[in-house]
């Protein structure tokens, strides 16, 4: 199972380019699951650090176009599906990663910038 596995950089990077250029192509790269997460948000919460391997991953999402930004979930959705709480990747590096979210949140305040 990919959850399993996904400790090692290298694996996330390869899953993160496979997935990246399938979205590319069916629009899935920020895609919400269950959790209100996409693909991205999961990379930062996947994060063991906020080291470079997790930055190369949110950078190869980024690259083939998924968003800094995501819609996150309304509260009342959002309430009916999980008790987390509703935050975007930026938000979560920041919590995970004070005070600034590292590598991550410097990464995703560039490319929310440009965006």
């Amino acid at each position: 199972m990919h959850e399993s596995n996904c400790r090692h950089p290298t694996h996330c990077l390869i899953c993160a380019q496979v997935l990246a250029a399938a979205g590319a192509r069916r629009g899935c790269l920020d895609w919400l699951d269950r959790w209100g997460r996409t693909p991205l948000t999961w990379t930062v919460l996947r994060a063991d650090a906020p080291g470079a391997a997790a930055r190369d991953v949110a950078a190869a999402l980024l690259a083939q176009g998924a968003s800094p930004t995501p819609v996150v979930l309304k509260v009342s959705v959002q309430n009916r599906r999980t008790t987390l709480p509703p935050e975007g990747p930026l938000a979560l590096a920041t919590r995970r990663f004070p005070p600034d979210g590292g590598l991550l949140g410097g990464l995703l305040r560039d490319a929310a910038a440009r965006v």
